[in-house]
Order: C-alpha cells, then structure tokens, then sequence
C-alpha cells in the first residue's frame, strides 16, 4: 500500500517500490519509462514530463502518457488517482498559460477535469486569463469549465485575474461568457 502523505510530500518512506502492480502510477511509469515523482523532485518526473508536453504542444507525449493513464481497471474510475490528478491539473494550467490550445483540447478530451486545481490552488481558466489566451479560455468554457471558479484568499475569479492582468481582451471574453464581475465585499473591478 503506498504511504499517501509521504508521497506528497516527497519522503524516502514512499520510493520506487511502494507502487501498486497494475495502479494508474505504475502504468504511468511503464509507459513512458520515466519515474513517477511528485513535482519538483527532479527533471525526468513523470510529472514535470506531462507539463511540459502540454506546455510545449507536444501532443504525441501527452496522448501517450494519457492514454497509458487511461487503461481500464476492474473497479476505478478513469482518474482515480490523487497525484495524478493533479499532475494534469498542472499540465492543464501550464498549457493554458502558455497558450497551446491544442494541449488544453488533448487534456479535456482525454477527461481532465476542466475545474481541476493546480498546486497553486488555480484553474487552467484562471491561468489562460492570467496570460490573455482568449483561445485557450474559450477551449475551457467549451469544456465546462466553471467561469466563476475562485481561487485564493482573495476569493478571485479568472474575470478578476484577468483585469489585475491587465489582459482586456480576455476579461471581456470572460464577460461573454457570464463571469460574474462583483468582487469580495461587492468591490467592482474597474477595466481601463
């Protein structure tokens, strides 16, 4: 059984052999013949592979490694694995951020989860408003992707990063789609 939180957190406790014969992590791994770490423990993680993959279009590595996540399981659903799930939710992020709409389309058509968080606590939403990929953003509205989504102590929505942002065309695009412009407090966002 693997340890959860210390594979979280990245602990000796949880090394290459605490991985399940058959688990979403271990197909994962032989797969790609890359070694499943969390996030930034090392350049070859499977992790930091699938983020990169998205973040630079490169769609034939982020199908393949999808698709060996994606392999049928007796009783599991098709992400049913907690790092991994996250793991998209951050390729997702980092694709929409760099505006590679393609990757954003591979990733929800492969059944990520449109509203899925970053290790950030961010939505892929709330970074292709960050960046102004007006594409992109509308690739996960297309996805249902929840267009009031909030991140953040401050409660902001991909419409509010947008304006802090200063991306216009993207906040308007938001505005489009029904973002709800009403700040924490009931404060309004002035667009210049």
């Amino acid at each position: 059984l693997v340890n959860k939180a210390a594979w979280a957190h990245g602990s000796r406790a949880a090394g290459r052999h605490d991985v399940r014969p058959g688990s979403v992590r271990s197909r994962w791994r032989s797969a790609d013949n890359v070694s499943r770490r969390p996030s930034g423990m090392g350049a070859g993680s499977a992790a930091e592979v699938l983020s990169r993959a998205a973040r630079d279009g490169d769609l034939g590595t982020l199908a393949r490694m999808m698709q060996a996540a994606r392999r049928p399981r007796a009783s599991a659903s098709r992400f049913d694995d907690a790092d991994f799930q996250i793991a998209v939710a951050d390729a997702l992020g980092a694709a929409a951020a760099a505006g590679a709409s393609d990757s954003v389309r591979l990733l929800l058509q492969c059944g990520a989860a449109p509203d899925g968080r970053d290790q950030g606590g961010a939505t892929a939403l709330m970074q292709a408003a960050a960046h102004g990929h007006v594409e992109c953003i509308a690739r996960l509205l297309a996805g249902n992707a929840d267009v009031n989504a909030t991140a953040g102590a401050g409660r902001l929505s991909a419409f509010h990063t947008a304006c802090v942002a200063a991306q216009r065309d993207a906040a308007l695009a938001l505005l489009r789609a029904r973002a709800d412009a009403t700040a924490r407090g009931g404060e309004r966002i002035a667009m210049t």
